[in-house]
């Protein structure tokens, strides 16, 4: 004989997509920020890194003007230096001779010493390099036939 079953105990199936609903809203912000937490913690790590790789490279720099001078022919020397560590860090170095307008002293042996550092756009993946962080600092080179 058939039994017929009464006020069996589960869920039905509208419940079950009901609480399947109501998952996937809680669910779907939630993965948004962590996401969005992650890139922010990418990007701050690529901008320290790109200070730090400024502030070698203009130690770098410093080095070879004290060491050599500015032995370049143009007024301005523009250097594209690319990071070792392969982490798509670029520095674009450029050297001026410094000049102080209407000073009678002599600036033959200051070098003004500029360091933009590009690196990828986290945000646009496979975009172009955006600027990350940029240093200015003036350098004393080597004085002709002394020490600086």
């Amino acid at each position: 004989m058939l039994t017929i079953w009464k006020n069996e105990r589960g869920l039905t199936l509208i419940e079950l997509m009901a609480a399947v609903v109501i998952l996937v809203l809680v669910a779907i912000p939630l993965s948004s920020i962590g996401t969005t937490v992650y890139r922010w913690y990418k990007e701050d790590q690529q901008k320290n890194e790109a200070v730090l790789f400024a502030e070698q490279t203009v130690q770098d720099q410093k080095k070879v003007l004290e060491n050599t001078g500015y032995t370049f022919d143009e007024p301005q020397h523009v250097i594209t230096i690319e990071d070792a560590d392969a982490n798509g860090l670029q520095a674009v170095v450029t050297l001026t001779p410094h000049l102080f307008e209407g000073a009678t002293l002599p600036t033959d042996s200051l070098i003004d010493v500029e360091v933009e550092v590009k690196g990828p756009d986290l945000a646009n993946i496979g975009g172009d390099l955006i600027s990350l962080t940029h240093l200015e600092t003036t350098i004393r080179q080597k004085s002709a036939g002394g020490t600086p």
